[in-house]
């Protein structure tokens, strides 16, 4: 039988050798598009003190026994101060490398919660936190200016839901 060895383990991403190969796990995660009077709200986010800021929304990974929608209003609320009430999953984004998953949502009836501490400590790169339209969004997509390439995915699929769209007064 081949014994793999953990070589790395962030809490995050999980690597593994054997005499075989490698083997790379990564939990599912979770991101949500906040919706507030017509707007949605994104942060700045940089993943080093190199790069530039680009726009996200706030994400992560689903911890312990948690559903996808705890873990998406645990993550706006830890990134963002704001909890989301109602969440609606609008897509679900499959990645190869490694194999694991990203459910979106929209979230909605916001209240004010708290940030997290690491975030008010600037212990991650999270920049401002800003409303935006629903067209600046897109464009934002569409014009590399947003972080990761599975939520650039995930708005060109929420932008062929139009009564989705309609009912949170984006378009």
């Amino acid at each position: 039988m081949d014994e793999y060895k953990e070589v790395y383990n962030d809490g995050t991403i999980r690597l593994t050798r054997s005499k075989h190969g490698w083997g790379m796990q990564m939990p599912p995660a979770a991101t949500t598009i906040l919706v507030r009077n017509g707007k949605v709200i994104l942060i700045e986010d940089k993943k080093t003190e190199k790069d530039r800021w680009l726009w996200n929304c706030p994400g992560g990974m689903i911890e312990g026994n948690e559903t996808t929608a705890q873990a998406a209003a645990r993550e706006c609320e830890e990134e963002t101060g704001i909890i989301p009430t109602k969440l609606e999953k609008f897509a679900s984004i499959e990645t190869d490398f490694p194999s694991t998953h990203v459910d979106y949502f929209i979230g909605s009836g916001l209240e004010q919660g708290e940030r997290a501490p690491w975030v008010e400590a600037k212990l991650e790169n999270i920049g401002q936190v800003k409303e935006h339209t629903w067209d600046e969004l897109y464009d934002f997509a569409v014009n590399y200016q947003l972080r990761d390439p599975r939520f650039v995915v995930a708005v060109l699929l929420l932008a062929k839901q139009t009564e989705l769209l309609k009912s949170h007064g984006l378009i």
